[in-house]
């Protein structure tokens, strides 16, 4: 009878100790961290391109999994990597993803949203993501004309926000299109490259710099472009106005440098990140 009393006192005393610890557990509910290095926010690929998506992703107690989702245009999201982390010599606490893409080359053309999910043995899940624009290889005019609008270009100058720009609004625009380093002045450096963009070579920079200080104002600017035909060639209606369609349709034909009513990647990328990127 004795020693099943001290028996019983052992195990009473081993049941209380392990209560006590696990009363010490502590749960774990931070969330992983996950930082995404390429590619960059926004970040404009042609159908065909290749690039590389990389992320660092920590956790304070472990990793369990690691997932990657695309969403493309038409609002379908696929899985693209799910990878459990067995990682012993960090304790599953550091993961780095390292992934390369290579776009269809019939790739459909818009925008698309990479997310790089990771869950850690508790169960917490965190997420970041990527918007990036795909171009087709080959750009017609509805296709440059959805990429654009994918933008808010149109809208932020059209400032009484009637759908349409007039002269001073048109004049205004692309004052801050020429503006590459939005210090409220044109450089003759700037003004080159707007005008070999824009169909204005014969544009003559010292002509429009009336106050002879080596850099155009918005008013001296929006003066000589006045002067040029760009506003009414631009009004495909005539109605003293120029919508989003039209201003599409004007900078889609001045691009297309070889006539053929497609915008290649060398007639497009560079302009288009140039003047209209992020």
């Amino acid at each position: 009878m004795k020693k099943f009393n001290w028996l019983f006192l052992f195990l009473f005393s081993f049941a209380f100790v392990a209560c006590d610890d696990d009363d010490d557990i502590e749960l774990d509910t931070v969330d992983p961290v996950i930082n995404i290095t390429n590619p960059a926010e926004n970040a404009v690929f042609t159908a065909g391109d290749e690039f590389e998506m990389t992320a660092d992703i920590t956790d304070n107690m472990g990793l369990e999994e690691v997932r990657v989702f695309v969403t493309g245009p038409n609002g379908t999201r696929l899985s693209q990597f799910d990878e459990e982390i067995s990682d012993f010599l960090n304790d599953n606490r550091n993961y780095d993803l390292d992934l390369d893409y290579t776009l269809p080359e019939d790739a459909t053309p818009g925008a698309y949203v990479f997310t790089v999910e990771a869950e850690d043995e508790a169960g917490n899940i965190a997420e970041q993501v990527r918007n990036v624009t795909v171009n087709a290889a080959q750009m017609d005019a509805a296709g440059f004309n959805s990429v654009f609008a994918a933008t808010s270009w149109f809208e932020d100058f059209d400032a009484n926000d009637d759908t349409s720009l007039d002269e001073d609004e048109f004049g205004g625009s692309f004052f801050s299109i020429a503006d590459m380093d939005d210090n409220d002045a044109i450089s003759q450096t700037e003004f080159n490259d707007f005008a070999a963009a824009f169909g204005m070579e014969t544009a003559n920079f010292t002509a429009w710099d009336t106050d002879s200080n080596g850099s155009l104002s918005q008013e001296e600017f929006m003066t000589g472009l006045s002067g040029t035909e760009m506003f009414s060639d631009f009004d495909a209606d005539n109605n003293d106005m120029v919508n989003e369609q039209e201003l599409t349709d004007g900078i889609f034909g001045l691009w297309d440098d070889d006539g053929d009513d497609f915008l290649s990647d060398d007639e497009f990328t560079d302009r288009f990140d140039t003047f209209f990127g992020e």
